[in-house]
């Protein structure tokens, strides 16, 4: 590890408390005083329970008696659940409030508000120009809360790999299209009668476009004056249910208004209110879009490029030796303690360790198992893709050695996975009546009265 001293910081409520480079990347700790944690709003609380009705999922306890059958059935929900109610909901602007700043400065809010346009988020910028964002494979050691009530602490790790931008604008100028700037403003309708009446007023005006905005907008893709937010090609396509509407949009000319078109919530009228902008991919904002895109929407067209450098590696490898290409190619190699075949990483079994580089998440791969399990001793892999890394791997040794474990211990774990069995057998059978309402109202309803 390498640690750096900080030499100054502009904002005097920052205090970078490390600085450090380590085999997962660079890891960076700041605490922020001054800054007010925000309380959640009682609007947002009394929601819950329409949320966990419409959204909720039963989960059956696996120790009860027959004194303590009302707890039979608790009720969860994730934090996908709760996004998707707020998405079209009358508070969307009050959540979206509340996690902007309940995580100023790290990257979970995208977690919870998906709709939000995708940025590079936190990144670091060096000297040289160099941006590096946030690191898939994390440290373990990731933090983004409040500590008190006026202290948010901070703490990510970077991933100092690169994709040039050379990659970034080629892809760009191939599809330019996607990257056209429009400005719309637009009438979000809850449905297709309505928003054929809103369209034919304005088409006989008797009614202003802006004025239509504010009696009739539900203002689901839009500003309070109607603006639409998504403002590029690639992201008006995405909220359009029929993708041929969205040349129609396209082609409009100024102050032309469209039809109404059927949108991912409701239907929509569009105004174009300026010229479309065309992508200038000299501009270091737009190419930083491209990469926003790639990153959001076509991460395989990124992988394929790690691909083809990691076939390029191993022909190197298999040349010159895997250390002489790891120097050649600018990269770590990372040694990984021997490991079962132990998909999932099951407790009955020894673990491969994920918070290696690259390794996050790999517990699960049904690839890379497949592909580490049939090499050849000193054997070089196919590339393998594992989240938003490309592996090389090459085997070295072999243990045979059998694992030390307490029988007690084992039975234990395997009795809990008979448990988890026997619950999934009797929820995903079809003689299982659902009966979630009744319990609800009865068991967690009347406990709110």
């Amino acid at each position: 590890e390498e640690y750096y001293r900080v030499i100054s910081c502009e904002n005097d409520n920052f205090d970078v408390h490390t600085a450090k480079v380590t085999d997962t990347g660079f890891e960076l700790g700041i605490t922020i005083s001054n800054i007010e944690k925000p309380i959640y709003p009682k609007e947002l609380e009394e929601n819950k329970k329409e949320i966990y009705k419409n959204k909720g999922k039963v989960n059956i306890s696996d120790n009860v008696t027959n004194s303590n059958q009302k707890n039979l059935a608790t009720i969860s929900i994730t934090s996908t659940d709760v996004s998707e109610f707020y998405k079209t909901s009358p508070y969307k602007k009050m959540y979206e409030d509340y996690y902007t700043n309940l995580f100023p400065i790290g990257n979970v809010r995208e977690n919870y508000i998906y709709w939000f346009d995708k940025t590079d988020g936190n990144y670091i910028l060096t000297s040289d120009n160099n941006k590096y964002l946030i690191s898939s494979s994390l440290s373990g050691n990731a933090s983004y809360k409040f500590v008190d009530e006026n202290k948010y602490e901070y703490y990510d790790t970077f991933d100092m790999t690169k994709y040039p931008n050379s990659e970034k604008v080629a892809y760009g100028k191939n599809n330019s299209e996607k990257f056209v700037k429009y400005d719309f403003s637009v009438i979000t309708c809850a449905d297709k009668s309505k928003a054929d009446s809103v369209a034919k007023r304005i088409a006989n005006n008797e009614i202003t476009f802006a004025d239509a905005i504010t009696e009739y907008s539900q203002k689901i893709y839009s500003t309070d004056s109607g603006k639409l937010t998504s403002t590029y090609q690639y992201q008006i396509a995405r909220i359009i249910k029929d993708a041929d509407n969205v040349k129609k949009l396209t082609d409009l000319t100024v102050d032309a208004v469209s039809e109404p078109v059927e949108t991912t919530v409701g239907y929509s009228i569009f105004r174009l209110n300026a010229e479309p902008t065309k992508p200038n991919f000299n501009d270091e904002d737009t190419v930083k879009v491209v990469y926003n895109y790639l990153m959001a929407y076509e991460t395989s067209h990124i992988e394929n490029y790690y691909t083809e450098t990691a076939k390029a590696f191993a022909t190197v490898a298999k040349k010159n030796g895997f250390n002489a290409a790891c120097k050649q190619f600018g990269v770590e190699k990372i040694t990984v303690p021997a490991f079962p075949l132990n998909y999932g990483n099951l407790t009955v079994l020894n673990k491969i360790e994920t918070s290696l580089n690259g390794l996050s998440g790999i517990a699960s791969n049904e690839n890379f198992f497949e592909k580490a399990f049939s090499l050849k001793m000193n054997e070089l892999s196919e590339p393998i893709v594992n989240n938003r890394s490309v592996l090389v791997l090459q085997l070295t040794s072999k243990d045979t050695a059998t694992e030390n474990r307490e029988n007690a211990v084992l039975n234990q774990e395997i009795k809990n996975y008979d448990i988890i069995s026997e619950q999934s057998s009797i929820l995903d059978s079809k003689n299982l009546k659902d009966n979630f309402d009744e319990v609800y109202y009865k068991y967690f309803d009347a406990n709110n009265q």
